[in-house]
């Protein structure tokens, strides 16, 4: 199954490979970003609004739908699709801030304007993930106030938005009990999501020790993080690990790494980190969710990403997702580029690859990071 999963992601022969999968009775849907076929022209699924962004998680204006009913009718099945944009913790935050301090902010509007005009829906679960296990203990004012924005948001009209009219108003009682059950959640939920940030801060800072401890070639580099991450992390993030092999090469977005210097003060370090493991997980979890709602052929989800000015959009476009595969619940992706095609690397996939399907989930996550953090001070202030 491994080799036809691989040989659905990267072959030209998609159709007849997908007709493998129908002869196994699996449950499943392609989506192809790389076709080439103009799709769904009428919507921009990647735009602008000032300091705002929203962004695809591939290119959907190509985007070409292969499922069971296409095979088995063999004939074109008209397809539904509907759009999630999922706000981040900044993009939340400021909304919550329209409604409770009087933020005034024009191209905020104009882009929530835009996604109501798509008739795109909308989510603030990203921001809730990460108030969930990031903050000791939770603000629950501050949590419940984005929450009620939320909820408010989506039972304004279009001439109340139109008018900037963002003072705070009674919800339907069953808006509430949502409310609560929001936030019982997040007081409530620190399991898995937490192990994927703990994977990712790993991952960055042992990066930054590698990168601070003496010149290496490229291949050098990449070999000792590749070692890393099966031995220690056990974890193959395959688009982080790509994004990460480009900083420690010199050649990845020097935006979103700015933060990662040697000298730096170290809490300012960490914390600055820590937020960028985050984001990562931000873009790993819209995948997730999109993976979740995928499971019908009736509807296909399509989810974009909208930030507030900081890098992560442009490390979102620096990759993109060419395929998803959805099978039995699963989803396996193809992207863009891999660690790979680092200057010096390509002969380190066949050295690689077998590692990768036999690695081990590390259960000691925080130690790792902890003792990673006290290395990484060595070439840090304070």
């Amino acid at each position: 199954m491994r080799k036809l999963i691989s040989e659905i992601l990267n072959s030209e022969n998609v159709i007849e490979k997908c007709c493998e999968l129908e002869i196994l009775k699996r449950n499943w849907k392609l989506l192809l970003f790389d076709s080439g076929v103009d799709n769904l022209v009428l919507y921009e699924f990647n735009k602008k609004f000032g300091k705002y962004e929203i962004c695809g998680m591939g290119d959907y204006n190509h985007c070409f739908i292969i499922n069971r009913d296409m095979l088995i009718k063999q004939e074109n099945v008209p397809l539904a699709f509907s759009t999630c944009v999922n706000f981040d913790s900044n993009v939340s935050s400021y909304i919550s801030s329209m409604f409770f301090k009087n933020r005034q902010d024009n191209d905020l509007v104009n882009m929530i304007q835009y996604i109501r005009s798509k008739n795109f829906q909308t989510t603030c679960q990203h921001y809730a993930f990460e108030v969930s296990l990031n903050l000791y203990p939770v603000k629950e004012d501050a949590i419940y106030n984005t929450l009620y924005a939320d909820s408010m948001l989506a039972e304004m009209s279009d001439e109340q938005i139109e008018k900037r009219d963002f003072t705070p108003f009674v919800l339907p009682e069953d808006a509430y009990q949502k409310i609560y059950k929001g936030l019982q959640y997040i007081k409530n939920d620190k399991g898995k999501d937490y192990e994927l940030f703990d994977s990712i801060y790993a991952m960055l800072l042992k990066a930054f020790i590698i990168k601070s401890g003496g010149k290496k070639e490229n291949r050098k580099k990449i070999e000792d993080f590749l070692d890393f991450v099966i031995n220690n992390v056990g974890c193959y993030l395959e688009n982080e690990v790509y994004l990460i092999g480009k900083y420690l090469c010199n050649s990845g977005d020097t935006v979103f790494f700015r933060h990662m210097q040697q000298n730096r003060d170290k809490d300012n370090f960490f914390r600055d980190v820590r937020g960028m493991a985050w984001d990562l997980c931000h873009l790993r979890n819209v995948l997730e969710e999109m993976k979740v709602r995928n499971t019908s052929d009736d509807i296909t989800f399509l989810h974009c990403f909208a930030s507030y000015e900081t890098g992560l959009v442009d490390i979102l476009k620096s990759n993109r997702i060419k395929r998803i595969l959805y099978l039995d619940g699963q989803a396996y992706y193809k992207y863009e580029h891999d660690v790979f095609e680092i200057d010096g690397c390509m002969e380190l996939k066949k050295t690689y690859k077998e590692s990768f399907e036999k690695k081990v989930k590390n259960s000691m996550m925080k130690e790792l990071c902890f003792s990673l953090e006290q290395e990484a001070g060595h070439f840090l202030k304070g």
